[in-house]
């Protein structure tokens, strides 16, 4: 009897150990949640605090652009001149005739003015074979760009000496535009690539690979040009970090700085041959966000003058002057610039120096039948005689 109730104990305890260690209840399994990929909504907000503006290297650069010194004006205006000749201390150089020969040559003339007339004085030719263009004198040396003197097309860069002697050929082949700064020789190549050389033809250069027109070294790191590819818009190029930095919208040609006062020639709407002159201050600018550069850049104000003229203009000590024999005007008066040498003309007047203008009389066949050179304080003008 007792060996049966230890027996229905021992099944009892078992019963209940088995109930206390049985397998719990697994809970409910539940399909994952998915996972959401969601894109971050568009930060539009490039400046969040009101009236920062983030510093960039175009803003910056700008900031930094020299003022331009009087004598590089009027290097420039020479240059937007074609610079086809300069007088320095009464002596002309630049391209002039032989008697009976049509084709221009490299020549130095000595000018003396005496009452009511100009005489010239020794005669010399520095060069036979060509025509200069963008001619540049520095101390006794002249460089320019050689014209063949039967065709006009250019062949190449040489230097001379003022008396004629010492002529080198530093760059050979089509180029354009040659200017000077910094002991180097600024010019385009026969793809319109903006290059230097240094003073005796070494170390070539190409600063960029854009077309470019009306290339002019401001100094030796500042370059202006207009870029044939961007509406014929005028850029700014500092060489040193290669900042390139649009200064307007629309055609532009003939450039020229006083100051920080860019002037230039902008197409008429109305007239096809006919020019206004413009101006931009580049010391004032705003800036707008750039999209696609992703930075800020200058903006600048363009004005535009009251009176169509034929493009071309030359400044000089305050005043400003159209290329058709215009009186000279202040400089703040510049609006007031024009003349009619968009109907075509018989003459072209060049402003070789401060002193110094030379008037070139237009045959039937639009060729160069007479220069006469005009002292401009005096008044004084003649007809100098072709070189024998």
């Amino acid at each position: 009897m007792k060996r049966h109730i230890c027996a229905l104990f021992l099944l009892t305890v078992l019963l209940l150990a088995m109930s206390a260690c049985g397998v719990p209840e697994m809970p409910p399994v539940t399909e994952p949640s998915p996972v959401m990929e969601t894109t971050p909504e568009p930060d539009d907000r490039v400046d969040p605090e009101p009236g920062h503006k983030t510093p960039t290297e175009l803003t910056d650069a700008m900031a930094e652009f020299p003022e331009i010194p009087v004598d590089r004006t009027e290097a420039m205006s020479l240059w937007a001149e074609y610079g086809f000749g300069i007088v320095d201390n009464d002596i002309y150089y630049g391209r002039f005739f032989r008697k009976g020969d049509p084709a221009p040559m490299l020549c130095s003339i000595e000018l003396i003015s005496r009452t009511r007339d100009v005489y010239a004085g020794q005669c010399r030719i520095l060069d036979g074979e060509h025509s200069p263009k963008y001619l540049i004198k520095q101390g006794d040396m002249l460089y320019y760009i050689m014209l063949d003197r039967d065709t006009g097309k250019s062949c190449g860069i040489a230097k001379v000496c003022t008396d004629g002697s010492g002529k080198k050929v530093l760059y050979e082949g089509v180029c354009d535009y040659l200017s000077a700064a910094g002991g180097r020789l600024f010019f385009t190549d026969g793809d319109r690539h903006p290059a230097s050389i240094d003073q005796n033809g070494r170390d070539l250069r190409i600063l960029s690979d854009r077309e470019t027109f009306y290339l002019f070294a401001l100094d030796e790191d500042w370059l202006i040009y207009q870029d044939d590819g961007d509406n014929e818009s005028l850029h700014l190029l500092r060489i040193s970090d290669n900042i390139d930095i649009r200064l307007n919208d629309g055609p532009a040609f003939f450039p020229v700085i006083s100051g920080t006062a860019l002037f230039f020639s902008f197409p008429d709407n109305e007239n096809s041959t006919a020019f206004r002159l413009a101006c931009l201050d580049l010391s004032s600018f705003s800036e707008r966000y750039d999209e696609d550069e992703k930075c800020y850049v200058p903006v600048f104000t363009v004005e535009f003058g009251d009176k169509l003229f034929g493009g071309e203009f030359y400044i000089s000590a305050g005043t400003i002057r159209a290329m058709n024999g215009a009186q000279p005007t202040a400089l703040e008066n510049w609006r007031e610039i024009g003349d009619d040498a968009y109907n075509g003309f018989s003459r072209v007047v060049r402003f070789v120096s401060d002193r110094w203008v030379t008037e070139e009389i237009m045959g039937n066949d639009g060729g160069i039948t007479a220069i006469i050179f005009h002292e401009r304080s005096g008044g004084y003008a003649s007809k100098i005689p072709w070189l024998n």
